[in-house]
């Protein structure tokens, strides 16, 4: 009986969720997220591509910055294809009442400003739960072109599930070295593709 006491106080204390988010194998449901000028954008418009899911919010946003970086940086520099879609997502949903998410709006459009990339705010919720995201963790999920996760984490990304990451989308959406070679001797050296990242 004391066995099971202890148990029960044990998962209470750690949580039944270590790692929450929609795991490997399961398929993401469809959901909206609001994209620039208050478009509707849908998971669904990019089946047919792979799909990287950064869902964060304001708590989380300074988690896997490394990792982040780095998948920016092989996007700039040309190293993934037309194959792959990051999808960056602004967790804002407690926000979603006006006049809260005016201002939520405001801080979306000055961090797209600001970094010059793309940023999507999921102000219903959906995208959260179709994620299974955890507030105040950082959520990636990697999905193949029908939808299937491929890889997901929660939190802080350690460095071997960061390179496993990294690896995984080079793998199916990265550009060959012989094929970015050819690529890069058209360009003076030195110069990377300028290129905004794929919404």
């Amino acid at each position: 009986m004391r066995t099971v006491v202890l148990t029960l106080l044990a998962l209470l204390l750690i949580g039944f969720d270590a790692q929450a988010v929609v795991s490997k194998g399961n398929q993401v449901p469809d959901f909206p997220v609001e994209g620039e000028g208050g478009r509707v954008v849908r998971l669904s418009e990019h089946v047919g591509r792979y799909v990287l899911i950064i869902y964060e919010d304001r708590a989380s946003a300074g988690q896997n910055v490394s990792l982040k970086q780095r998948l920016w940086d092989l996007h700039r520099r040309g190293r993934l294809d037309e194959r792959m879609v990051v999808m960056p997502i602004a967790d804002v949903r407690a926000f979603k009442e006006w006049p809260a998410s005016q201002y939520a709006r405001k801080a979306v459009d000055a961090e797209r400003a600001r970094t010059g990339r793309v940023l999507f705010a999921d102000f219903t919720g959906e995208a959260g739960v179709a994620l299974d995201a955890v507030p105040g963790r950082s959520t990636l999920v990697f999905l193949d072109p029908e939808g299937q996760v491929l890889w997901s984490g929660e939190g802080p990304q350690g460095k071997p599930d960061q390179a496993r990451l990294i690896r995984l989308v080079q793998a199916k959406a990265g550009v060959a070295d012989s094929e970015w070679s050819r690529k890069a001797k058209v360009r003076p050296m030195g110069n990377a593709p300028d290129a905004s990242p794929t919404p």
